[in-house]
């Protein structure tokens, strides 16, 4: 069920669903190199939120970036299924169309994979007191902790929540995890008084 929402989700609005911008910037790339060329595409994240932005080569120029929309799933099919490979080749637009449709699916099809295998693990302990670690990308931790919040599984007396590492990241800082003293020593997650 969680994995049909998350789908639906992100083919409804492709640009606005996706929190770390990546459609976004694959769309402007793509479909408006002129504008991706000049303005600042370092975060994507804050870039799929703005209205206007910015010209890198005429600094009083502005980029309306709010009037660029992805089309949504029925719309995208509808200008895919125009294609017809027998008269010309695909264009930049179908083929970043069709490389967000597969990817909105595979990404879910991870964070279902991350679930099932979460499950299969804490199953597996005889213990009710259990520490899931999993590595994985920011917006799949996200997913992940939300669902598992909402079937019972909580970061009680974890610090930061449970979560390590950062979610920004500036764009040349190494991307380096400092694991907390109890994922080295696991009594020091669970101390016994």
């Amino acid at each position: 069920m969680a994995y049909q929402i998350q789908v639906k989700q992100l083919l409804a609005d492709p640009k606005n669903a996706d929190q770390d911008g990546d459609y976004f910037e694959a769309w402007l790339r793509e479909c408006h190199p002129h504008i991706y060329e000049d303005i600042d595409t370092s975060d994507p994240a804050e870039l799929v939120k703005k209205s206007w932005v910015a010209s890198e080569s005429k600094p009083q120029r502005k980029h309306k970036l709010s009037e660029i929309c992805i089309p949504n799933v029925h719309d995208a099919f509808k200008e895919l299924m125009n294609f017809d490979p027998d008269s010309r080749i695909i264009t930049k637009r179908e083929r970043v169309i069709a490389k967000i449709l597969v990817d909105v699916y595979m990404l879910c099809i991870v964070d279902v994979a991350l679930a099932l295998l979460t499950a299969e693990a804490i199953l597996r302990t005889p213990s009710s007191r259990v520490v899931v670690v999993v590595y994985a990308g920011a917006d799949h931790i996200r997913k992940q902790a939300k669902f598992w919040k909402a079937h019972g599984l909580s970061s009680k007396d974890l610090p930061e929540e449970g979560l390590v590492g950062q979610e920004d990241y500036e764009e040349f800082e190494p991307h380096i995890l400092e694991m907390p003293d109890g994922l080295r020593e696991f009594s020091k997650l669970f101390p016994v008084p």
